[in-house]
C-alpha cells in the first residue's frame, strides 16, 4: 500500500492488520495493489508512485478504506472507498479519476493483465 506521505505508526499498523504491507520506495511501487491516495487532510499529490501505481492498479483509495478495513480486521471490498470526488485535484492536474481508472481496466484486459 502506498500512502501520499509517510504512514505514521498508526497506519501501519492498520496495515498490518489486513495482513497487507507497506510500499515505501518508487523501485516496489510496481508491486502494489491497492493504493492510499488521500488521507482526508492533504490534498491528493501527483507523484512518480502514484502515477506508477494508476498504470497497474484500479483500486486508488480514501484512507478511510484503510480504516474500516483495519476495524473489521480484513481487507473489504474497495467499491465504497474508491477515490472518486477530489474535484479540486481533479481540476488542478485537468484529468478525471473514474476515466482514468477506467482506462486503465481496459489498457490491462488488452495487454492480458
Amino acid at each position: 500500500l502506498p500512502f501520499p506521505r509517510t504512514p505514521s505508526l498508526i497506519m501501519i499498523k492498520m496495515i498490518e492488520t489486513i495482513g497487507a504491507e507497506y510500499v515505501g520506495s518508487i523501485k516496489e511501487a510496481h508491486t502494489a495493489t491497492h493504493v492510499i491516495a488521500s488521507d482526508g487532510k492533504t490534498e491528493l499529490r501527483r507523484t512518480p508512485k502514484l502515477l506508477i501505481c494508476i498504470c497497474r492498479v484500479s483500486q486508488i483509495l480514501s484512507m478511510e478504506w484503510l480504516e474500516q478495513s483495519a476495524k473489521e480486521q480484513r481487507v473489504l471490498d474497495t467499491d465504497d472507498f474508491l477515490l472518486l470526488d477530489d474535484r479540486e485535484a481533479e481540476k488542478r492536474y485537468d484529468f478525471s479519476m473514474k476515466k482514468t481508472i477506467q482506462n486503465g481496466i481496459l489498457a490491462r484486459r488488452k495487454r492480458g493483465g
